[in-house]
């Protein structure tokens, strides 16, 4: 018997036609193999009209699944808009209750009179954040007693009113003028204090500018829209107020000057005096929280400015925010050390010109003590941070003195606390 015998369909298959029997296979495989719905991962046996209806149901549900995350995100900024607000109105009234309490304070002894500090006390002072350094007692040029601008209050028992009562006494006169007429000049002034900020200052009065000072500044606040010619005047108007600006009119030109190649740091993670581009030096000062630093062309300039804060005892070693080490040193030491003694002070010092510190001078005009200093490193714990501080600084000494004055007279100096906002909230 041969091995492939072909076997032969019932005859009554085989009389249809072909057409019937291509009829009868595809309604026996449809009916016996009829495909039931697969699982998602299982898309191969999938006819590709079922295939585009998952595809259909599937962009479906992501459509959905995108418009609820929008409208979850909405609603977290919603809340996060929500705490915003909140935290607003409470520095805003906090900021409202400080401002009265400021103006309700009795005087205190420390507030009536300043005591002249001398070279030898400072050395052992230390600085923070709410206590700035002391004034170098040499190059200060402390401003003249001007008159609280404020109306006391009528109540006999206001301490401004008895502020200004025991001001215009005769014993008070007498012994404002004998202090006076001691004084050296070029000393602090005891018995002379600057006013503090109050809630409603007066508008300055109009005046030619300073020499020196040439820039003009348009301001721009609630019931004030001028022209001013001095910075002392247009941070007067514009910075305890939100909502008020003020933009510079007059044309300036900067000088060229070439890149410092020495860098003072007194407030850093590694205090000292380095030779170098900045580049090198900038991961020193980075992220210090009121860091204090300068450059300057001259190693002397340089090495007389840390040994004056070293003096003042303002050289401070701190870390960045949120880091708990003082992180990499610079990558090369100091030309100085950075814990000299008074007798290496004293005899650097003693060697210096006139103008060792440049002839770059500041005039602080409201700051936490108001007066004229010769270089930054003395300006910088005086105004960075402070609320509405307001410090310019000018080409000679004579210069600053003259703004410095004028300002007085405009009633636009004053004595601002490192504690307290001097913005007025925004209604």
């Amino acid at each position: 018997m041969n091995r492939h015998t072909t076997v032969r369909a019932p005859s009554p298959i085989l009389s249809t036609s072909d057409d019937e029997l291509v009829n009868v296979l595809e309604h026996t495989l449809s009916i016996s193999h009829r495909p039931t719905r697969p699982a998602p991962s299982n898309t191969t046996a999938l006819t590709p009209r079922e295939l585009r209806r998952e595809a259909e149901y599937r962009s479906r549900d992501a459509t959905l699944r995108a418009r609820e995350a929008r409208a979850l995100e909405r609603e977290a900024e919603q809340l996060r808009r929500q705490a915003d607000l909140i935290e607003r109105e409470e520095a805003q009234a906090t900021a409202e209750r400080q401002f009265w309490e400021s103006l309700d304070e009795a005087p205190s002894s420390d507030d009536d009179r300043q005591t002249t500090t001398s070279i030898s006390s400072l050395h052992s002072t230390t600085s923070h954040y709410s206590s700035p350094p002391p004034t170098p007692a040499t190059n200060v040029l402390r401003g003249r007693q001007i008159a609280q601008s404020r109306t006391p209050a009528q109540s006999p028992n206001s301490p401004l009113l008895r502020r200004r009562q025991r001001a215009s006494s005769p014993s008070t006169e007498s012994s404002l003028s004998a202090s006076t007429a001691s004084q050296q000049p070029g000393l602090p002034q005891a018995n002379r204090r600057i006013p503090t900020m109050p809630i409603n200052f007066p508008p300055p009065n109009p005046r030619t500018p300073a020499p020196g000072d040439t820039r003009s500044y348009r301001v721009t606040a609630p019931g004030v829209e001028e022209v001013v010619s001095t910075w002392a005047s247009a941070g007067h108007l514009t910075l305890p107020n939100s909502a008020a600006k003020a933009k510079l009119v007059t044309p300036t030109q900067r000088r060229r000057r070439g890149p410092y190649r020495y860098h003072t740091i007194v407030k850093g993670t590694h205090p000292g005096v380095y030779e170098g581009h900045w580049d090198t030096l900038e991961h020193l000062v980075k992220g210090v929280p009121h860091a204090n630093y300068k450059g300057f062309h001259d190693l002397e300039d340089a090495t007389t400015a840390f040994f004056f804060a070293s003096l003042l005892g303002i050289v401070v070693s701190i870390p960045a925010r949120n880091e708990t080490d003082l992180g990499a040193p610079a990558p090369f030491p100091s030309l100085v050390s950075t814990s000299p003694t008074q007798e290496e002070i004293l005899h650097a010092l003693s060697a210096t010109s006139a103008n060792f510190l440049g002839q770059t001078w500041y005039a602080v005009f409201k700051g936490v003590r108001p007066g004229i200093y010769p270089c930054w490193n003395f300006v910088s714990d005086l105004v960075t941070g402070i609320s509405t501080a307001t410090c310019r600084s000018f080409e000679s000494r004579e210069d600053a003195v003259a703004a410095f004055a004028l300002a007085e007279e405009n009633n636009e100096v004053y004595t601002l606390r490192g504690d307290r906002s001097y913005v007025v909230p925004a209604l």
